[in-house]
């Protein structure tokens, strides 16, 4: 005679080994399209900058001097191109330099400008008769209540007197 408790067991291990050899799972996979050329994000500071009306313009300038070059690098050549060891690059002698002009004819590096280090009495915030304070992450406008908020956002419409 057969113990039941034996034949349960034996029973389990083939419902087991049964269900471990079923068909597995179909996983479904969704494909997004492939993006064509480079993600275009707006740069916040180039927003800011022609979004007040100034010029926002690119140029080089050679390293080491304050006033950009009126005149680019000639085009390197394979010589050119080749520092001290075979295979290392010669470190560039002209550096691109980003800018938004002012009407007056003064201008500051982008974000300088956007972070209020420099042009203060250009930006949104001055503008509109508050206080900009400068800051790491963008510069902050402060109004007459104490209130404060960043300036790109106050430019955006997004803050104001009042709101924190």
């Amino acid at each position: 005679m057969c113990n039941k408790p034996v034949l349960l067991v034996i029973s389990a291990m083939m419902v087991l080994a049964l269900a471990a050899c079923g068909k597995p799972q179909i996983e479904t996979v969704i494909e997004s399209p492939p993006v064509e050329g480079p993600i275009d994000i707006p740069n916040p500071a180039a927003v800011y900058c022609t979004g007040l009306g100034y010029e926002y313009t690119t140029r080089e300038r050679k390293i080491g001097e304050q006033e950009p070059q009126p005149e680019p690098p000639a085009e390197p050549t394979p010589e050119t191109l080749e520092g001290p060891h075979p295979g290392m690059p010669v470190v560039p002698d002209y550096i691109l330099e980003v800018v938004c002009v002012f009407p007056d004819g003064t201008e500051c590096e982008e974000w300088e400008f956007m972070s209020g280090r420099c042009g203060q009495e250009h930006s949104y915030c001055v503008q509109q008769g508050y206080t900009l304070e400068p800051g790491a992450n963008g510069a902050t406008c402060v109004f007459p209540d104490g209130s404060s908020c960043l300036e790109i956002e106050f430019f955006n419409g997004d803050c104001g007197p009042g709101e924190q």
